[in-house]
């Protein structure tokens, strides 16, 4: 009789959790279309293009930037906004798709907050990324530009300090 195999103590736990990935991605993996990440949540069909949240907080998926969004003190990159979303308790999460590279995108980005008044506090950069938290006497921004899908989306979580 056989018996299914078993890790030994002498079994690398990474070897363990190798074989587990492996068998997670198999098990999952399936033949569907990537997410077209130009699509915006405004294609999708819906009767309402804004959601309220349980919290008290909304999710807006027109393509456009959620009610009561502080765009005057806080702007944004030009570009498709694929969601935007406010919490009255953690602030404001938006994303833009735009056109460009990362570090270009994001210094576009950061020209337009210190215009607005606000300090970069804090920057990193990584293959395929920058990242920055930025402050202003009203606001703290924490900003991020990824590659995705040979266009760059910026994520903004904007809170009132």
């Amino acid at each position: 009789m056989t018996t299914p195999w078993q890790p030994s103590r002498r079994t690398p736990r990474w070897a363990v959790a190798l074989a587990a990935g492996v068998l997670l991605l198999t098990a999952c993996s399936d033949d569907a279309e990537p997410a077209d990440p130009t699509q915006t949540p405004s294609a999708v069909p819906s009767g309402d293009t804004t959601i309220d949240t349980p919290g008290g907080g909304q999710v807006d998926t027109s393509g456009e930037l959620v009610a009561g969004y502080p765009v005057q003190k806080v702007p944004v990159v030009p570009g498709t906004v694929l969601s935007s979303l406010s919490d009255p308790d953690a602030g404001f999460s938006v994303t833009v798709l735009v056109t460009g590279e990362p570090k270009t995108v994001a210094a576009n980005a950061s020209a337009l907050l210190t215009e607005r008044g606000f300090v970069v506090r804090s920057r990193k950069q990584t293959p395929g990324s920058v990242s920055m938290v930025l402050r202003s006497k009203g606001y703290r921004v924490e900003l991020a530009a990824t590659l995705s899908g040979g266009q760059t989306s910026v994520n903004y979580v904007v809170t009132e300090r």
